[in-house]
C-alpha cells in the first residue's frame, strides 16, 4: 500500500507540472516557465506536497545530464565554427565584465566573495533551452542570429568547466599544489577533447570507424545512445570534469557523425520533452519560497541587476564585435537570462564549502526567476525594436 501510495503521489506531482506547463503555454510563454512554477507551487514553501528531499537534488543533476546530451546531439559543429571567434570572444567579455559587476555587488551587500565570484560566472552564463527556443518561436530557426546564438551558448557551455574546476580547487580555502595541478590537467583535457572532436568530425577516417561503433546500437538506439551519455559522463566524472560536460560533448560528436548519428538524434528526440519537464520541476521543487519571501528586496535588485546587466553588456559586447544593430540587442535579450549550468555551479559550490547554504539559496532564486522572466523580457524589447524601427522606417524589422 506504501508503494502505491508513493506511485499516486508521483503522478500527481506530475500531473500538476504537465498542467502548469500547459496553462503558461496558453499565455504563448515556454512551458518550462510552467514547470519550474508549478515545482515551486508543489513545493515545501505552498502546498507541501514534495519536500527538498535529496532525491530531489539527484534528479536535478540526473536531468541537466541528460538535458545537455541531447542539446549536444543538435549542434552542428561547421555552423559554430563560422561564428566561434565571435562567439569565444563574446563568452570571454562576458565573463570579465560579469565578474566586474558582481564583485562590486557582493561587497556592497556584505556578501562573501565566493557568492561574488559565483555570481559573476552566473552572469556569463545563458540557457541554452530557453533562448533556442524562444528564438525559435520567433521563427529564427536557420538563420543567422540563430547560429550566432547558438555558437555563444555552446562557448558558454565550455566555459563552465574551468568555472567549474575554480569552485572545486578554492572550495576548502587556499588550494595546494595538487589541487591547481589538478585544475590544470583537467583543463588539458578538455581542451584535447575538443581538438579531438573537432577533428574526428571531419576525418572521413575516423567517422567511419567511429559510425561502426555506433551502429552496434541501431536496433535499440534510445538505450544504447543512453548507455554512450551515462559512459561519457562517468568518464569525466573520473576524471575530476563534470559529468554534464561529458554527456554534451559525446552529444556533440555524435550529433555530427551524419548518417551514423542520424538514428539517435530521432530515436532520443521524443524523450527530450520529458526530461526538459521533470528537469525545471526539480529546479522549482527546490526552491524555497521562504527563504525568497524573507530576502525578496535582495533578490529583486539581484535579479533586475542580472538581466538589465546581461542585456546590456550583451548588446555593447555583440556591438564592438561588429554584429548589426538589431541582431545584437535579439540576442541580447534573448541571452539575459541565467542558464542550466548555473544549478550545476552552484550545486558545485555548496558541496565544495565554496557557498553556504543561504548563498545557494540566492543563486539558485535568482536563476530560477531569470528563466521565468526571460520571455517577458524578450517581449518587451521586441516591442520596443518594432516601435523603434517602424517610427524610423515604416516597415518591421526582420529577425533574421
Amino acid at each position: 500500500m506504501e508503494h502505491a501510495f508513493d506511485m499516486t503521489h508521483i503522478a500527481l506531482v506530475l500531473f500538476l507540472a504537465f498542467l502548469g506547463g500547459t496553462f503558461i503555454s496558453k499565455l504563448r510563454l515556454p512551458s518550462m516557465v510552467g514547470y519550474i512554477l508549478a515545482g515551486a507551487l508543489i513545493g515545501p514553501g505552498i502546498l507541501g506536497l514534495q519536500g527538498p528531499t535529496a532525491e530531489i537534488q539527484w534528479l536535478s543533476e540526473l536531468g541537466i545530464i541528460l538535458l545537455l546530451f541531447l542539446l549536444g546531439l543538435e549542434i552542428d559543429i561547421e555552423r559554430f565554427r563560422s561564428s566561434m571567434k565571435t562567439a569565444l570572444a563574446a563568452t570571454l567579455w562576458q565573463v570579465a565584465l560579469g565578474l566586474a559587476l558582481m564583485l562590486p555587488v557582493a561587497f556592497y551587500f556584505g556578501w562573501s566573495l565566493p557568492l561574488g565570484l559565483i555570481l559573476g560566472f552566473l552572469v556569463a552564463l545563458s540557457s541554452t533551452a530557453i533562448a533556442i527556443g524562444m528564438l525559435k518561436d520567433l521563427g529564427a530557426q536557420g538563420t543567422h542570429t540563430e547560429r550566432l546564438a547558438t555558437a555563444i551558448l555552446v562557448a558558454q557551455d565550455i566555459l563552465v568547466v574551468p568555472m567549474l574546476l575554480l569552485v572545486g580547487a578554492f572550495g576548502a580555502g587556499t588550494p595546494d599544489a595538487w589541487a591547481l595541478a589538478r585544475v590544470g590537467f583537467a583543463l588539458a583535457v578538455v581542451v584535447t577533447s575538443m581538438w579531438a572532436i573537432f577533428t574526428l568530425c571531419r576525418s572521413p577516417y575516423w567517422c567511419e570507424r567511429f559510425g561502426r561503433l555506433l551502429s552496434i546500437g541501431r536496433k535499440q538506439p534510445v538505450i544504447a545512445g543512453l548507455a554512450f551519455c551515462f559512459g561519457a559522463a562517468a568518464l569525466t566524472g573520473a576524471l575530476g570534469l563534470s559529468t554534464a560536460y561529458g554527456a554534451f560533448m559525446l552529444g556533440v560528436l555524435i550529433g555530427n557523425m551524419g548518417a551514423a548519428g542520424a538514428p539517435y538524434r530521432i530515436a532520443i528526440e521524443p524523450i527530450r520533452d520529458l526530461l526538459l519537464m521533470v528537469f525545471f520541476l526539480s529546479i522549482g521543487l527546490l526552491l524555497d519560497v521562504f527563504f525568497i519571501i524573507e530576502h525578496w528586496i535582495e533578490i529583486a535588485l539581484l535579479l533586475g541587476a542580472v538581466i538589465l546587466a546581461k542585456t546590456i553588456l550583451n548588446i555593447v559586447i555583440l556591438r564592438m564585435l561588429r554584429v548589426t544593430d538589431y541582431r545584437a540587442y535579439t540576442l541580447g535579450a534573448a541571452l539575459a537570462q541565467v542558464g542550466e549550468f548555473g544549478f550545476v555551479l552552484i550545486a558545485a559550490g555548496l558541496s565544495s564549502g565554496f557557498i553556504d547554504r543561504d548563498g545557494y539559496q540566492l543563486a539558485l532564486a535568482v536563476i530560477a526567476l531569470s528563466l521565468v522572466v526571460s520571455p517577458l523580457w524578450l517581449g518587451m524589447v521586441r516591442s520596443y525594436l518594432a516601435y523603434r524601427h517602424i517610427y524610423l522606417s515604416g516597415t518591421k524589422p526582420d529577425v533574421a
